[in-house]
């Protein structure tokens, strides 16, 4: 498909309060639908910043966007938007992501506008100093 994937992070360490394994889930699921609904030749961006107690990531890609009034919805079991730009999926991804966000303590929300692209963030806390 021609996406390229960028990846942004902070030069220093950050350790997590977090499974690795539903981490990678977690961020799989988000590259994969970044990926799926981006037109060829774009990117997909992800990035992690640090926010203090707690790490952000995101994933931004330039696809088609989500119309405002399947926003709300998105992390709903089984939930499969109506948009004219239909692929294939059981609408399970962001169900996924919402359960393991939320099972680590985090954060999870989407920003996104028809025709310019969707970005999804979620946090982790940062493991506590001991």
């Amino acid at each position: 498909k021609g996406v390229a994937l960028q990846a942004e992070f902070p030069k220093d360490l950050l350790v997590l309060q977090a499974d690795p394994l539903l981490l990678q889930r977690a961020l799989t699921n988000l590259l994969e639908n970044g990926i799926k609904y981006s037109p060829p030749s774009t990117r997909v961006i992800l990035e992690v910043k640090d926010l203090g107690d707690e790490v952000q990531f995101s994933v931004q890609d330039q696809g088609p966007g989500i119309p405002p009034k399947d926003q709300p919805h998105l992390f709903e079991l089984l939930y499969r938007g109506n948009s004219g730009n239909r692929q294939s999926g059981l609408g399970l991804g962001l169900a996924i992501v919402k359960r393991i966000v939320d099972a680590h303590g985090g954060r999870l929300w989407v920003e996104s506008q028809p025709g310019r692209g969707t970005t999804f963030y979620f946090t982790l806390p940062r493991l506590a100093a001991s």
